[in-house]
Formats: structure tokens, C-alpha cells, sequence
């Protein structure tokens, strides 16, 4: 769970508005959980609504609020269709050109 989330900003969880943020930045909040962080926001009278975009890893002494959005956790099992197993990871395969037509890998050649 991510802490001093005043509300969620995104069905994942990884967008929310956080309290206790004056002289803190995003990228501290999101480290704190193991996570990047992909953007910030000031916000709108405590709500989700964006008043204007903010830097990840700047402070701020104006605010005391700020929606920051983390990268999801590889951990977090609401990240991963709700189940407890790890997304897969995709694996890349290189094949010389004469092997692809445009669509699919010829793998008799």
C-alpha cells in the first residue's frame, strides 16, 4: 500500500493524491514503495482534477498536495490481472531479414 494517500486517481492505484508532500517531491514519494515515478500534478481543491503539471523530482514549499503517478510495482498483484503470478516478460528473438516477410518468421530457412 502506498501511504498518505488522501484519494485514488487511477483504477490501478499508481495515480493518487498524496498529502504531507510540502519540501518532498514524486520521485521521493514513489521510491519510498519501490517505484518511478512517471509524472506529477498539482491538483484542484483536493481532488484528482490536474491544475497544472509538475516535475517528478522537484520539491515544492507552495503545496502540500500533489498527484503523483508511479510506475507500477512487478510485486503488486492488482498490477498483474488481479492474480499473485508475475507478468511475463516478452523475450526477443533476432532472425535475418530474409526469414521475415512482413508478417511472420519463415522458420524453414
Amino acid at each position: 500500500d502506498m501511504p498518505d494517500v488522501e484519494q485514488k486517481c487511477s483504477p490501478s492505484g499508481c495515480k493518487v493524491l498524496v498529502t504531507n508532500m510540502k519540501d518532498s517531491s514524486c520521485s521521493s514519494y514513489c521510491a519510498r514503495t519501490g517505484r518511478a515515478c512517471v509524472a506529477a500534478f498539482e491538483e484542484v481543491d483536493e481532488t484528482c482534477g490536474v491544475k497544472e503539471v509538475r516535475i517528478c523530482d522537484q520539491t515544492y514549499d507552495d503545496t502540500s498536495d500533489l498527484i503523483c503517478e508511479c510506475a507500477p510495482s512487478e510485486a503488486d498483484p492488482a498490477q498483474v490481472g488481479g492474480s499473485s503470478t508475475s507478468a511475463s516478460t516478452p523475450s526477443w528473438e533476432l532472425v535475418w531479414s530474409d526469414e521475415f516477410d512482413g508478417h511472420q518468421v519463415d522458420r524453414s530457412k
